[in-house]
Order: structure tokens, then sequence, then C-alpha cells
């Protein structure tokens, strides 16, 4: 019993490695070592690929009471690594965490069965659907905080528009990437029900 699980915990790192791996590695590409700064918007190459991999592999390794609960975890790490006090930055933790929490439900639920088509199709699906989820997660952060009279300076909403649709669609696609990857080296993870 202890051998099986210490084998799906084996597993389950192994296949959280590729899509990290792969978000770190475009964001390095595009914007150096500000990846790893946790106070550059840069940063979400590194701490959303961490949710949205950890989140998608609880989903198909565990029950899903228990992935819930984990993600619950991976949001509370979150507030802890963004070091977010004010209400306005708590707030937008959390409608991203959601935001991501939503994208991988939407794969698993339309698009994950056709992952095998394409080694890219994964890739493709999260790039949109990541995107998507940012952008409107954004937008409503963005009205929240226009409407609650806050003084935080969030910039013009095009220009905020465009920069989150960019970092969901490249961040999207590097863990969709590494999904593909993680499934052609390990095999397609197992995907247990309820």
């Amino acid at each position: 019993m202890l051998d099986r699980a210490e084998s799906r915990i084996r597993d389950f790192l192994l296949y959280c490695v590729a899509p990290i791996a792969c978000s770190i590695a475009l964001g390095f590409l595009f914007y150096r070592e500000n990846v790893f700064n946790r106070y550059s918007g840069s940063f979400q190459f590194v701490s959303s690929a961490v949710v949205a991999t950890v989140y998608y592999y609880l989903r198909l390794f565990v029950r899903l009471r228990d992935a819930f609960l984990g993600f619950l975890i991976l949001l509370v790490i979150t507030f802890l690594t963004t070091g977010s006090t004010q209400p306005v930055y708590i707030l937008r933790d959390i409608l991203y965490v959601a935001a991501i929490g939503a994208a991988i439900e939407l794969y698993l639920r339309f698009f994950r069965s056709g992952a095998h088509l394409n080694v890219l199709y994964p890739a493709v699906a999260l790039a949109g659907l990541y995107s998507l989820s940012y952008l409107l997660f954004s937008e409503l952060h963005l009205g929240i905080i226009q409407s609650s009279g806050s003084d935080i300076h969030t910039g013009n909403a095009v220009s905020l528009a465009s920069t989150v649709t960019m970092f969901g669609t490249l961040i999207g696609a590097a863990v969709g990437v590494g999904i593909s990857l993680g499934d052609r080296v390990f095999g397609p993870a197992p995907h247990r029900r309820g």
C-alpha cells in the first residue's frame, strides 16, 4: 500500500515538471531573470504555471474534493508568495487563481479527450482558455477597482487587457506543451473520476 502511494506521488511530481519548466523557460526567454522576481508581473510564468499544473494533475490523480482542497491550498500559497496585504491585491490574487482554475476545468471537461489528436492541441486549447479566462477575470477585477473608487493605479483598460491576454496566451501555451510532453514521455496521466 505504501509503495503504491509513493509511486503515485512520484508520478504526480514527474508529470508536474514539464509544464512548469516549459512556462519558466518561455518566460525567461521574454523576461529573463524577472520571471524569478515575485514583485514582477512576469513572475506569473512561475506562479501561474505552478497553480495550473498542480491543480490540473490533482484533478487527474485524486478525488474531486481533494483536488478542490489542494486548489484552496494553492490560493493560500499564492497569497504568501505575492505578499498581498491590501484588499485590492488580495482580490486580484483570488480572481487570477480562479481564472486559472476555470481554464483548467474547461480544458478537462471539453478539450482533454482530444489531446491525442495532435501534440500541439493541448497548447492551443490551453492558450485560448487561459487567455480568455485571464481577460475576463482581469476585467472583472478592474471593474471592481473602478466601482469602489480605489486610488490604485491600474493603467488604461486596453493596455491591461492586451498584457493579460498576452501573458495568458503564453503561459497557457507553455503549460499545454508541457502537458503534451509529459503525456508523450510518461503516457497519458491517469484520470480518476469523483
